[in-house]
């Protein structure tokens, strides 16, 4: 229950006496007609009366219901004059824990692609927001240091030489390419130049350090290109973890369980197994963003871990990431599919004129707008989709430029006022008992509740009162706040 739910019953329990205890629910109805009741309170019990009145609102019970229908002006100034007071309206915090969050965790062979930022979108928007809601919140990221494709690449670039310009982790890709290209398992050269065109043509020679022998030493500097894509979209990593150390940690610990699981010839189990047990060791709820396609792995290890420890491990699936023209594929380096993120934010910048840090943010209030459960579909060629969201981030901004202000409280205000009111409960639509029950973040919903307010304004509104329309960018900006689209 908000401020402006406290308030409309303390008005009505001035007009008719009843027991605020008995109440289960307050709804608003943001797109009802205006002759409409503007909210209704659910009770438990019956009321014993039909309707009462006074100069500011009307009270009607139905059964269990008190519908009220409030006079314009008393039902926006309130809204303003609350949100005003409350700058974080929608956004409150309500308790204090300790949650990690494990995202991205790419294998270092190549940049991080479209599909892998899903992770990383994802994972950034569940940090911003449980700390908004009082979290101390841990960002981790999983280094696969023992993976075959590391070892691969790592041999190759100490037994060829690496001449390629550009960002390291980009250059390490067409090693990448080059080491499966040698043991049969990539034959399309000609593809490179199109997975990694900048990276090929431009920007300064790569130095290879005569110590890259060592893998710990290869896959930092491979991290280090993904960690300046990340801060470049306002993506913080705490801690980086290697795959090597978790599994000395199992193994320091419970080895006999280790020798079970070895007995299933399963690296990727132990690997899983390791890491959750290091994490879970470490915090109270652990959250791990990952693709659907890991599912089955990821809930076997899960469960085989829960045989040894206590775990409290959240996975949040999110599906694939395809282009309209390949609908089916994923990125995969071997049939020569792959989209980097760098590639995109920098074509994205080229075509719209916009800074990167605005790309960025674009892209995800794009990705966060689907459903975790559904594909996610990039359009590479026209990329039509993002302009949507770089042109309603644009009408946020400027919003002096799209609308005229009013100082008078317009028929279209109230609309808009309880549009506002019901911010509170769509930005909880995440909480935390919901999350860890579904294992899902409903993220999309907080995005499509303020592409509609923006819509409201800027597509449908000719004028808005002044008040209000700071109120509604303030509910807007403390949305993409608590997603992490902008920061």
């Amino acid at each position: 229950m908000n401020e402006i739910d406290e308030w409309i019953i303390s008005k009505i329990n001035k007009l008719i006496k009843f027991d605020a205890k008995n109440i289960q629910t307050v709804s608003w109805f943001p797109k009802a007609p205006f002759d409409i009741y503007t909210c209704a309170i659910r009770l438990g019990t019956k009321m014993d009366f039909s309707s009462k009145e006074d100069k500011d609102l009307k009270v009607v019970c139905i059964g269990n219901y008190i519908n009220i229908l409030i006079s314009d002006n008393i039902l926006v100034n309130q809204v303003i004059d609350i949100v005003k007071k409350n700058k974080m309206f929608g956004a409150t915090c309500n308790s204090c824990y300790d949650v990690v969050i494990e995202h991205t965790s790419l294998t270092p062979v190549y940049p991080i692609n479209m599909a892998t930022f899903r992770s990383s979108v994802i994972g950034n928007a569940l940090a911003h927001y449980y700390e908004t809601h009082g979290a101390l919140t841990h960002v981790h990221y999983l280094v696969s240091d023992k993976a075959r494709n590391v070892e691969l690449v790592v041999n190759y670039i100490n037994n060829n030489s690496l001449p390629i310009k550009g960002k390291i982790d980009h250059a390490y890709a067409w090693a990448y390419c080059m080491a499966l290209h040698q043991i049969g398992k990539f034959n399309k050269i000609d593809e490179l130049r199109n997975m990694f065109p900048k990276y090929l043509d431009g920007g300064k020679y790569v130095q290879i350090e005569d110590d890259i022998c060592t893998i710990r030493n290869y896959c930092d500097r491979c991290i280090k290109g993904h960690i300046n894509t990340l801060e470049a979209a306002k993506i913080f990593i705490d801690d980086l973890d290697y795959e090597s150390d978790a599994i000395v940690y199992l193994i320091n610990n419970f080895n006999d369980f280790v020798e079970s699981i070895n007995s299933r010839k399963s690296s990727y189990l132990l690997s899983n197994i390791a890491y959750y047990l290091k994490l879970s060791c470490q915090k109270h709820i652990v959250y791990s963003v990952v693709s659907s396609r890991q599912q089955n792995i990821i809930e076997k290890s899960i469960e085989l871990l829960d045989r040894i420890y206590d775990a409290n491990i959240i996975p949040i699936y999110f599906n694939d990431v395809t282009s309209v023209s390949e609908y089916e594929n994923v990125d995969s380096i071997r049939k020569g599919i792959f989209h980097s993120v760098d590639g995109y934010i920098d074509e994205v910048c080229k075509r719209f004129n916009v800074s990167v840090g605005e790309g960025y943010s674009a892209l995800k209030l794009m990705f966060l707008s689907v459903n975790l459960s559904e594909k996610l579909v990039i359009d590479y060629e026209t990329y039509s989709d993002i302009k949507k969201y770089i042109d309603i981030l644009y009408k946020i901004n400027h919003a002096e430029e799209f609308v005229l202000t009013d100082n008078k409280i317009l028929k279209t205000d109230v609309l808009l006022a309880k549009m506002l009111i019901i911010s509170d409960n769509v930005y909880s639509c995440g909480n935390r008992d919901k999350i860890r029950r579904s294992k899902d973040f409903s993220c999309h919903q907080i995005v499509n509740y303020i592409i509609s307010l923006a819509s409201d304004v800027f597509d449908s509104y000719i004028r808005i009162n002044k008040s209000l329309l700071e109120c509604v960018l303030l509910i807007i900006n403390n949305g993409l706040e608590l997603l992490g689209v902008i920061n």
